[in-house]
């Protein structure tokens, strides 16, 4: 280690993963990941002072510009020389060039190629995890199955003919199974989708990784009951054949109703340990809805399968004995605590899907002129609206559906997915009356509008409550000019505004099948044009 990378290492600690050469210049790869929040202040400032220097590439951004398809950074690195290497860059170099010879050899089939595990944080370990998507939706000569165990083999045996020292562990996926467990909430999916670097994409991984930020990608129902019913199909099991248990069913008996009763409250699958975070973080600090020693109880037992594993032994019968004594109170309790969220869930969803609704009913009622007196809300829905013709009564459908969801939910007889259909029906409810009442609103605009003629040019006016609004050329729509109306109906305060500002003071006032306009209102529109103005009528 030369005294340029002494000092630099000296300075920069464990943030410094790898010095490189390139050409004239010295390039510093920097782990910007896991500094911490109240050091990022100092962090910059030390980055402003070495990119003065050298050229700075931080680890963030190199794979947030492959996230992006770009690979300016990773070309440079891949082309530089090694001076200090921590292990990141013989990975992202190994990685760079495993793909590229994946891809050479099945093309178009390689859907993506990510790079995940502790590689991504900058930690490097002596595997480098990359998986492999090939698209499997055409096969025709073979199963699923024997394909991905064929391409597996092909994969696995370019990995081995890497030079690298780290050994490449390949997963390969096919499409379609890929897709089914994202689909089933497989938290292991979800991880690698969140956290991990795409070398290549055709255009679905990043997708996946912003729909899944998003939270538009969501476990299903079923999944959620089945995290929930497993629970219990491992503790009939421990209790079936206890002799022959090993810990790692005792694990998930305890992990999968801590992950359905997380993933009920609203949180994304996650890895085994961040399930177990979560469960200290949400259920017992943040919404103390869940006692303590649960939290220890899980944390033991997910340390003492790791100590298992590692030493390849399977459980005593008195050790098995003490853990199922807990594994049956924590199961109990756990089962107890979904059935709490679940509860209140359903109760934030009613309250939201009701709120909602009550909105755009009453705004509806309002925009169209209807006074509801003393009557109910929907009520007057139903009587002016409904009754009247002027909706269909498939809406009136959709509220009463779902105020009988509503009186299920206080009865108790109500599941996750009528709530969802009642959620659908009101959105798709609002969605059609937000639709007429805008068609209404274009309609009575459309008849109120004034048209004349100054000079060679048409304009229009609309008199909106208090305000006039004027577009002097018909070929310039958008440029529109604003003007207060006094109580004589004379114009004050004209100034150049926007047809957004018109739109939305439309949309404010309530419609008006009739207006009448004053003698001063058409003397101030004259006095705009000098007085040579023309009032069209009819079309």
């Amino acid at each position: 280690m030369d005294k340029e990378v002494l000092l630099l290492k000296k300075k920069m600690g464990e943030n410094l993963i790898a010095v490189l050469k390139n050409k004239k210049k010295t390039i510093l790869l920097i782990n910007d990941m896991l500094v911490p929040k109240d050091e990022e202040l100092k962090f910059r400032i030390d980055m402003s002072k070495l990119a003065g220097k050298h050229e700075v590439i931080l680890l963030n951004s190199l794979w947030e510009q492959m996230s992006k398809g770009e690979k300016s950074l990773l070309n440079t690195i891949a082309s530089s020389k090694s001076i200090h290497d921590e292990g990141t860059y013989e990975i992202i170099k190994t990685a760079k060039k495993l793909t590229e010879n994946v891809v050479d050899k099945f093309g178009e089939h390689v859907v993506c190629a990510v790079l995940y595990g502790s590689a991504v944080m900058g930690r490097a370990t002596t595997d480098i995890d990359i998986a492999f998507i090939v698209n499997d939706t055409d096969l025709k000569d073979m199963t699923r199955s024997e394909a991905r165990e064929k391409l597996s083999a092909i994969i696995n045996s370019i990995a081995i003919g890497s030079s690298s020292k780290r050994k490449p562990h390949v997963q390969v996926y096919m499409l379609s199974s890929f897709w089914e467990s994202v689909r089933d909430a497989n938290p292991v999916i979800f991880t690698l989708i969140r956290d991990g670097v795409p070398f290549h994409d055709i255009g679905l991984f990043m997708p996946w990784k912003n729909l899944l930020k998003m939270g538009k990608i969501k476990p299903s129902v079923e999944a959620i009951d089945n995290f929930l019913l497993s629970a219990n199909i491992f503790i009939k099991k421990l209790k079936d054949q206890i002799t022959d248990m090993t810990i790692d069913d005792l694990w998930y008996v305890m992990i999968n109703p801590a992950q359905a009763s997380l993933m009920m409250y609203g949180m994304a699958p996650a890895n085994h340990k961040e399930t177990i975070n979560l469960v200290n973080r949400i259920l017992v600090k943040k919404e103390k809805i869940l006692e303590k020693k649960y939290y220890i109880w899980l944390k033991d037992i997910f340390e003492a399968r790791k100590r298992f594993e590692h030493d390849e032994k399977t459980v005593s019968a008195s050790e098995l004995a003490k853990y199922m004594k807990k594994a049956d109170e924590y199961l109990e309790r756990m089962s107890k605590l979904f059935d709490e969220v679940r509860e209140k869930k359903f109760k934030h969803d009613i309250v939201s899907i009701e709120t909602n609704l009550k909105k755009n009913v009453e705004k509806a009622i309002t925009s169209m002129g209807i006074k509801k007196g003393k009557r109910k809300l929907m009520d007057a829905f139903k009587e002016e609206i409904i009754k009247e013709g002027v909706l269909p009564k498939t809406y009136l459908a959709s509220i009463e559906y779902f105020y009988k969801i509503k009186e299920d939910y206080r009865s108790g007889k109500i599941t996750s997915e009528e709530i969802r259909k009642a959620r659908n029906e009101v959105e798709s409810l609002i969605s059609e009356l937000r639709k007429f009442m805008k068609e209404k609103q274009k309609d009575r605009t459309e008849a109120l509008k004034i048209k004349f003629k100054h000079g060679e040019q048409m304009g229009y006016m609309w008199i909106v409550g208090k305000k006039a609004f004027i577009v002097k050329d018909s070929k310039k729509p958008n440029e529109v000019y604003s003007a207060k109306i006094n109580k004589t109906g004379k114009f004050t305060d004209i100034k150049q505004t926007g047809r957004e500002d018109m739109q939305n003071a439309m949309e404010k006032t309530k419609i008006v099948e009739e207006a009448f306009i004053k003698e001063k209102t058409f003397e101030s529109l004259k006095k705009m044009f000098d007085g040579s103005v023309e009032f069209l009528l009819g079309e």
